[in-house]
């Protein structure tokens, strides 16, 4: 899979759908598939949300979370309130 830059929005111009944050951390290189999965297995008995599952794993950094979350809301406006409230 081709690592995607979280600081250019350019670099996701292909992108045809909704990402989850999880999704685009992973694509950007910022998460391992491990991290990912053993967050989102942790939100299965927690009610947070999974980036800040993620930050309680040292598996990503505040600064990569948050300009993923503003990627989240770029690449398809459409979609930031199904994403928002996503988990």
């Amino acid at each position: 899979m081709k690592k995607r830059n979280l600081h250019d929005i350019n670099d996701w111009s292909d992108i045809e759908r909704c990402l989850k944050i999880g999704e685009i951390l992973l694509m950007a290189g910022k998460i391992t598939e491990k991290a990912l999965t053993v967050a989102l297995d942790l939100q299965k008995t927690r009610s947070e949300y999974i980036g800040q599952i993620l930050l309680s794993l040292n598996a990503v950094s505040e600064e990569d979370l948050e300009a993923g979350l503003e990627l989240q809301a770029e690449i398809n406006p459409r979609c930031r309130f199904d994403l928002v409230l996503s988990r």
